[in-house]
């Protein structure tokens, strides 16, 4: 008996030291979290105002991050060898699954509440039960998987792996490849609009890239090449679909581009070495990594609506909360 509670307590012990605390605004308002890459810091921002709410350093630098469901996010970054479980309703941060160092992108099957993981040391993807935290399977993909996207309409994975310079798509259902296709060199950025994967990149060493790419990805043949920008490392879309939003940050400029006239129809300049970008209703967000500030525009007119200074290295844009 005083073995078993020695045990209990031991266990009890051992989860209280690696839970730490995460203080969240107390606020009606509909509200964005921001990592920092530079920094161990959550910023939460409100999405009516644009002021930042709160600013709370925590125990780990979570450069990349996904939304698990409502109340909790998933975060890592290349260094750590956890991926982290933050829980809004809490206020608790833990780890969620250990894995290994080299961790990028993490996405979420919200329908099969499986978290894909990719991995640039082993070159695999991790399969993980979001439920649990236990490992599923391990897929082998190309050299240096540093990016993922989920198609949910069709349950399959796109994943871009630089160094291979290939994407390979994943049956969701099936957990297995189901064809690859070559991409220009030092790819980067993945966004699908139902018939078009379309990919930006840095461009191969000593050619510095400006164009995105639509890829049909069934055939893997580039269907739409797109002046974008110098080095277009972001894609998204508006609800509407009808237009799309290209991030370069050689340049650090946002163009918007009008699918049916197959043209950029406007271009705004943010902040130095913009990185990630997110759009909540009229506005499109970015972040600005060594501007250590946060832009927001008007996805109408392509004017700067605010400029927010922000902690160091802002980077990922997670969620809308408080919906």
């Amino acid at each position: 008996m005083k073995r078993s509670f020695a045990f209990l307590f031991m266990i009890f012990i051992l989860t209280a030291c690696s839970q730490g605390s995460v203080e969240v605004p107390e606020t009606d308002h509909p509200y964005t979290i921001i990592s920092h890459a530079k920094e161990p810091v959550l910023s939460f921002v409100d999405l009516e105002t644009g002021d930042v709410l709160r600013e709370e350093t925590v125990d780990h630098s979570l450069s990349y991050m996904a939304q698990l469901n409502d109340q909790q996010i998933l975060g890592t970054n290349q260094i750590e060898e956890d991926v982290f479980l933050f829980d809004l309703e809490n206020k608790t941060i833990r780890p969620f699954v250990t894995i290994g160092q080299g961790l990028t992108k993490i996405e979420v099957d919200r329908q099969t509440k499986r978290v894909f993981i990719s991995d640039t040391k082993q070159n695999v993807v991790h399969v993980v039960d979001g439920k649990t935290g236990t490992m599923i399977k391990t897929l082998e993909v190309g050299d240096y998987p540093s990016d993922l996207l989920i198609d949910n309409k069709k349950q399959r994975l796109f994943v871009l792996s630089r160094e291979a310079k290939e994407v390979a798509i994943i049956d969701l259902v099936n957990l297995a490849i189901v064809n690859q296709f070559p991409i220009k060199d030092n790819s980067s950025g993945l966004y699908y609009d139902g018939r078009h994967l379309w990919i930006g990149g840095h461009g191969a060493i000593g050619e510095l890239n400006s164009y995105v790419q639509a890829y049909d990805p069934d055939t893997g043949f580039v269907m739409k090449e797109i002046e974008a920008g110098l080095m277009p490392i972001g894609i998204e879309s508006d609800s509407s679909q009808l237009h799309l939003f290209f991030l370069s940050h050689g340049d650090h400029t946002l163009k918007k581009y009008n699918v049916e006239e197959q043209r950029i129809v406007g271009s705004v300049e943010v902040g130095q070495n913009p990185n990630y970008i997110a759009v909540f209703e009229d506005n499109v967000w970015v972040t600005n990594l060594d501007s250590d500030s946060l832009s927001i525009v008007d996805a109408v007119t392509m004017s700067i609506v605010r400029e927010i200074p922000i902690s160091k290295g802002p980077y990922a844009i997670i969620g809308q909360f408080n919906e």
